[in-house]
Formats: structure tokens, C-alpha cells, sequence
């Protein structure tokens, strides 16, 4: 009986162990998120957002099928920052948002490759980032300062 109990104990031990290894994130409204990125630049950057039939023209995507999303982008024509968070609960999805915005920013630096050079280097230093349920593209002067107050967005 004894060790009935103690296996049960290591059981529970176990199944407790690993439940708390999945990570749980808050679930922030889109505007909280880009508050945070564009607040943490050194400098004001002027955005507009994307319409949904503007987002899914750019990214080649359905914004219907994802739970909730967000695109920013600088109002200068000549400057790459934009701001794009795609939220979905379907793993599918996330999957699909990830590459993307791994793919749109590929393409934005052969794009911009030739005749914007510092923005080509900018884009080069950043990276598609995912909290949870967010796939968060952000384009911006300091992507690690964005990275940073996102992140900490998410921790609270």
C-alpha cells in the first residue's frame, strides 16, 4: 500500500511538473502592443494603419481567419517601419503568420536593397518575434528597444 501511495505521489509530481512547463502570456489589446513598440523609439515616427483589404493585399493573407491583427506602417515612403502583429489561437495559423512575416520582410530588404542602404541594415537587425497567440513583425530604428518594451508588455 505504501508503495501504491508513493508511486501516486511521484505521479502527481510528474504531471504537475509538466503542466507548469507551458508557457502562459496575457493577451493584450493590439494598441497596448503598438504603444509599446513605437513609445520605445529614440525618435517620433509618423504611422498610419492598414486596412484589413490593405493587409491582406501586402501580406498575400485572409486577416479574417486570424483572431485579431494590427499593421502599422510609416507614413514616409522612404522608410521601412512598420509594425504588424497577427493573433491566432490556431497553431495553423500561427504557423502560417510566422512565415508570413518571415517572408514579407525578406522580401521588403530586396526591395529596398540599391538605393536605401541604412534601411536595408535596420531591416537586417530585425526579426519576426511570437508571444503566445502574437506573431509581431516590427521594422523600427531600434528593434531591440521594441523587442524589449513588447516583451515586458507580455510579462506583466
Amino acid at each position: 500500500m505504501k508503495r501504491l501511495i508513493c508511486l501516486l505521489t511521484i505521479a502527481l509530481i510528474i504531471c504537475t511538473a509538466f503542466s507548469a512547463c507551458g508557457k502562459s502570456y496575457p493577451e493584450p489589446d493590439m494598441s497596448t502592443l503598438t504603444e509599446a513598440a513605437v513609445s520605445s523609439q529614440p525618435q517620433t515616427i509618423d504611422f498610419s494603419d492598414a486596412d484589413g483589404d490593405t493587409v491582406n493585399a501586402v501580406f498575400g493573407c485572409d486577416v479574417s481567419l486570424y483572431d485579431d491583427f494590427c499593421v502599422m506602417y510609416s507614413s514616409d515612403p522612404a522608410s521601412a517601419d512598420i509594425i504588424a502583429i497577427f493573433k491566432s489561437s490556431d497553431e495553423k495559423m500561427h504557423a502560417e503568420a510566422q512565415k508570413m512575416l518571415n517572408d514579407f520582410l525578406s522580401q521588403r530588404i530586396d526591395d529596398f536593397k540599391g538605393y536605401a542602404p541604412l534601411e536595408v541594415k535596420k531591416m537586417e537587425d530585425c526579426r519576426v518575434v511570437s508571444y503566445g497567440k502574437y506573431d509581431i513583425l516590427m521594422i523600427l530604428p531600434d528593434f531591440s528597444s521594441a523587442n524589449e518594451a513588447v516583451g515586458k508588455v507580455f510579462s506583466e
